[in-house]
């Protein structure tokens, strides 16, 4: 079975010109073209557009990220990208306790300065 770039564009939510832009980075997607040169994507095709609209848009990959995947150069993405958020979301504890911790002496300091100036008075 064969579905027209419409049917593919309506299906995945994807424009035309993009379909037909991811045909020209992607070598996976190779429609078939009838005499008058109208695409015809096979099933597969349409799976490979579908991951690629959900590598590029849901995950937020570049093309670059997208086509290594495709190809199967960066299996262990989705490992490195769990660990990278642990990673930060540990940074971000870590730099709100030290703000909490400067907030505090802060306000010693303001309150000790305050104690040396009713001394003075």
């Amino acid at each position: 079975m064969f579905y027209t770039i419409s049917e593919v564009s309506e299906e995945l939510k994807v424009s035309q010109p993009t379909l037909r832009f991811w045909e020209r980075e992607f070598k996976q997607i190779k429609p078939h073209r009838t005499l008058n040169g109208q695409r015809r994507y096979t099933k597969e095709d349409v799976e490979v557009l579908r991951k690629i609209k959900a590598l590029t848009h849901e995950r937020g990959l570049t093309l670059s990220g997208a086509k290594k995947i495709l190809r199967g150069v960066c299996n262990d993405l989705p490992e490195q990208k769990d660990i990278a958020i642990d990673t930060l979301q540990e940074l971000k504890t870590f730099l709100s306790d030290l703000k909490f911790q400067m907030d505090i002496l802060l306000s010693e300091d303001d309150l000790s300065q305050t104690q040396d100036t009713d001394k003075q008075d």
